[in-house]
């Protein structure tokens, strides 16, 4: 809060319990403007429930005194197992957080109420049993009030996968839908006081329920997802020797499939699916794919060329054809000449130079779709003047403009009445 004084007057507003900010009152001092909004959050926490609730703060002063409104935004509650969350919109109140002007945070830079709520949840709240750290931030409570269970369960039992429930890695994570009670009772002994990465946790105990032998350093290459992604035919034990051989990610080597794939190499022989060197096979294949690109492109690029050769012949042999047949349609009114137009050339500089769009008629008029009339001055017959389009069944006219789209004179317009009824 502001206030402002000097040593004949002093301004402020009757508020308590805030802070302070004091400012010299001068004639040129400004007492009325508004401020940013502020995202205020608070947390409110029993036994039963911790609930969450945001804030927009307006402040707004008016002759140095502040006046201030505060609309609820955001409500979250955990409780009975369930997480709830409204935001309030524009229509009214929606199910799910309503989301900042950003379009993709709901709690950015917003200012938190220190009423000990923390202190609270470890002491009170159903999230009691569990060892945190204050820097939780807010949209990740409703994962661990929803996992508090398997959480709570983890550090019993002295097992590092509970911080990575807590605190989950950019990547690699846990996937939760695998970490269920019956999982973590099966595996207690071998989670029991270890510092477990969960991904070669998870692969190991998929390739032993297999029966297969487990290579040591196999789990930086490859996820426990990945090995649903091993061609059939492959041993494991082998495919594990050889790619740590290797030394290539199975994304790469996936990469590798991906390319036999694409180039119709169908194969179940051991050579071809693990080529002794994968990096050279795998840029062989790149190079193939290459050089396949690079002829469709060539076959394409031919295939547009004779086309457009194609097109522009039959453009052409239009153009020639409409001044054979309509020849009638050129006439001499006044000090005016109506003619067509000879080439396709012809009509694409007439668009240039009056600046319009009659380039895009050019194979209408030479299809008979529409026709095009190049309206001159006789005196100057090569020159732009006016572009005319006309409908000659019906001797009506469709266009009829000038440079930029202007409007003829009214003396042109009356040229080109008695111009349709010539025709």
């Amino acid at each position: 809060m502001y206030e402002w004084s000097n040593k004949e007057q002093t301004i402020t507003s009757n508020r308590k319990n805030c802070n302070i900010i004091k400012k010299r009152l001068m004639k040129t001092s400004r007492l009325t403007f508004k401020e940013s909004p502020k995202l205020c959050v608070i947390y409110l926490v029993t036994k039963k429930r911790i609930e969450i609730q945001s804030y927009y703060v307006y402040s707004e002063y008016i002759d140095g005194i502040q006046y201030i409104d505060i609309q609820l935004l955001n409500l979250e509650r955990l409780q009975d197992n369930q997480h709830i969350a409204i935001g309030r919109t524009w229509s009214g109140w929606q199910l799910g957080c309503t989301r900042l002007h950003d379009g993709i945070s709901v709690y950015a830079n917003a200012h938190i109420y220190q009423n000990d709520y923390f202190t609270k949840i470890q002491t009170i709240s159903e999230l009691k049993y569990l060892t945190l750290q204050k820097n939780i931030y807010i949209t990740d409570w409703k994962r661990l009030y929803k996992f508090r269970d398997k959480i709570e369960f983890l550090q019993k039992i002295n097992c590092s996968l509970a911080n990575d429930i807590i605190y989950p890695p950019v990547y690699g994570g846990i996937d939760m839908r695998i970490v269920t009670k019956k999982w973590l009772k099966e595996n207690k002994s071998k989670l029991k006081n270890q510092k477990i990465d969960f991904n070669a946790f998870e692969l190991q105990h998929k390739l032993q329920k297999q029966g297969v032998k487990v290579v040591s350093g196999i789990e930086k290459l490859m996820s426990y997802t990945d090995l649903k992604d091993v061609p059939p035919e492959l041993k494991l034990v082998r495919f594990q020797n050889w790619l740590i051989k290797n030394n290539k990610p199975f994304t790469y080597y996936k990469d590798y499939l991906k390319m036999l794939e694409e180039l119709d190499i169908i194969s179940r022989y051991e050579r071809v699916l693990m080529p002794k060197n994968l990096e050279l096979a795998h840029d062989e294949l790149v190079e193939q794919i290459n050089r396949r690109n690079a002829e469709r492109r060539r076959l394409h690029e031919e295939w547009l060329a004779k086309d457009k050769a194609e097109k522009e012949k039959i453009i052409s042999n239009g153009f020639k054809k409409r001044l054979t047949n309509d020849k009638k349609l050129e006439k001499q009114i006044e000090n005016y000449l109506f003619k067509l137009p000879q080439t396709a050339d012809e009509l694409q500089k007439e668009g240039e130079t009056l600046h319009h769009c009659v380039a895009n008629y050019v194979e209408k008029h030479a299809t008979g779709k529409t026709t095009i009339i190049l309206v001159r001055d006789i005196n100057e017959p090569n020159k732009p003047l006016y572009t005319l389009e006309i409908n000659t069944k019906r001797k009506q006219k469709i266009q009829f403009y000038g440079k930029y789209n202007q409007t003829p004179s009214d003396h042109a317009n009356q040229i080109l009445e008695s111009y349709l009824q010539a025709i």
